[in-house]
């Protein structure tokens, strides 16, 4: 079990790496291809660094962009 810990920490810090490397422009290129539909948003796999990645592209609100990379409840949701 420590095992796969381990290893997947260290596909998570390799992933973390590349995707840090990777401009906006080309992020959105690789979610225009292999694009699936399956109800609401779109579903995208492909691969960086020789693994395999999901993706799940979804529509933002307008309140939503308005705070971009905001953590705050907007949404006052119950938190217990």
């Amino acid at each position: 079990m420590e095992k796969q810990v381990h290893e997947r920490l260290r596909t998570y810090l390799k992933l973390n790496s590349e995707l840090s490397r990777i401009k906006d422009a080309d992020i959105a290129t690789l979610l225009s291809k292999n694009q699936t539909r399956d109800g609401w948003g779109s579903n995208h796999q492909f691969k960086i660094a020789g693994t395999q990645i999901f993706a799940k592209k979804i529509p933002l609100t307008s309140l939503e962009y308005e705070h971009s990379f905001d953590t705050k409840n907007l949404y006052r949701l119950p938190h217990r």
